[in-house]
């Protein structure tokens, strides 16, 4: 099942991904950044990343992590959902 392309084409301007990655779902969420209020974004699931926007006053966080690079997916009680990855793997840009 593919996404509508114009949520496509919107996840590919967010993340800068290629038009040739597949949206296979998207989810709102938060970000936890260490000492920060959380960020309210999407997180977008794609054949090969796992990506994270948010756009909050005029300031972007975009996270892109690999999917080989996730370890474990799990969800707790709380659901909170948790992604383990392998240390240094997420090329991460703020831009005001």
């Amino acid at each position: 099942l593919h996404y509508p392309l114009r949520r496509q084409r919107q996840m590919c301007i967010e993340t800068g991904l290629d038009q040739t990655e597949t949206l296979l779902d998207e989810y709102k969420c938060y970000y936890m950044m260490s000492n920060m209020v959380p960020l309210q974004g999407r997180l977008y699931i794609t054949q090969y990343h796992v990506c994270f926007y948010s756009n909050l006053l005029n300031v972007e966080h975009k996270l892109v992590f690999r999917a080989r690079d996730l370890t474990h997916i799990h969800r707790r009680d709380d659901r909170t959902i948790v992604l383990d990855l392998l240390p240094s793997s997420a090329r991460k840009q703020v831009r005001e």
